[in-house]
């Protein structure tokens, strides 16, 4: 049985994904955003998952009347599947602006 969760961990890709939220969220939703994300990465089989709150940034256009927002940074490894229903929970919210998912080598 452990031998056959080593090969499928080993199966898993590293991934980053940053998340641009809105600059007057409150820190409630803000905090279930990250715990919903969280759930879905950790949906088939446990992977560690890595949040870096990297703060507020100027953004170099405008997006839906905001001119900075909130990053957050989600690094783990996971199934290319997970990935599709991250961005489905992702589109599905207004207060998140823009969000960008990278395959890490």
């Amino acid at each position: 049985m452990l031998i056959v969760n080593i090969k499928k961990l080993s199966r898993f890709t590293s991934y980053e994904l940053i998340v641009a939220v809105r600059p007057d969220i409150e820190e409630e939703m803000l905090f279930t955003y990250i715990t919903q994300i969280k759930h879905i990465c950790n949906f088939c089989f446990y992977s560690k998952v890595n949040v870096e709150h990297r703060g507020h940034k100027k953004l170099s256009y405008k997006m839906s009347n905001f001119t900075d927002a909130i990053y957050l940074q989600f690094t783990f490894k996971a199934y290319g599947k997970i990935i599709g229903d991250i961005f489905k929970y992702l589109k599905l919210n207004e207060d998140i602006l823009r969000y960008s998912c990278l395959k890490v080598a």
